[in-house]
């Protein structure tokens, strides 16, 4: 099957070899999946694929880069260079399942993550804040009971203001 994606998805594929799933995704990207789950985020100015389970090989210009369970790539448009990285947290699985598995990873990560899923402004007055490693799993709990958590594991103040809430 074919899929053309704008925006955000999550795909579980199960395997056929002899038909490809395959998923275009913005700027002429192709992503071409043998057995997997897999995430594409693609915005206006780059598309990135996250690999869960198996393997994906993604297609751009003339390039190929083949991607396992754990790794992602970001494509950005007005770049030719491709970058495989290695997923070390496991945040993105958190608009599947709700589930937010922190593992030693800098709040920052955790704040983008949050302000995403539940459409907040999160931000930050010390800057020295934003590498904070935290530890603990969120389980489909409100923003305020994983404000609270964060406060009381890294002793840091979460005030809301005009709109925002700021971590001092």
């Amino acid at each position: 099957g074919t899929v053309q994606l704008t925006g955000e998805g999550f795909f579980a594929v199960t395997p056929d070899k002899q038909k490809p799933f395959v998923v275009h995704a913005g700027n002429n990207i192709i992503v071409e999946v043998l057995a997997t789950s897999f995430n594409i985020k693609s915005r206006e100015d780059s598309t990135e694929v996250i690999v869960e389970t198996g393997v994906v090989q993604v297609s751009w210009q003339l390039q190929k880069i083949s991607l396992q369970a754990g790794e992602k790539v970001v494509i950005k448009n007005n770049s030719d260079s491709v970058q495989k990285q290695t997923v070390y947290h496991r945040l993105h699985v958190y608009y599947r399942s709700r589930i937010f598995h922190c593992d030693n990873t800098p709040l920052w990560k955790l704040v983008e993550v949050l302000n995403e899923a539940y459409n907040a402004n999160i931000v930050f007055e010390r800057p020295e804040l934003r590498n904070m490693p935290i530890t603990s799993t969120f389980e489909n709990q409100s923003l305020d009971s994983v404000l609270f958590i964060v406060q009381q594991t890294l002793d840091i103040k979460a005030v809301k203001e005009n709109g925002a809430i700021i971590l001092r």
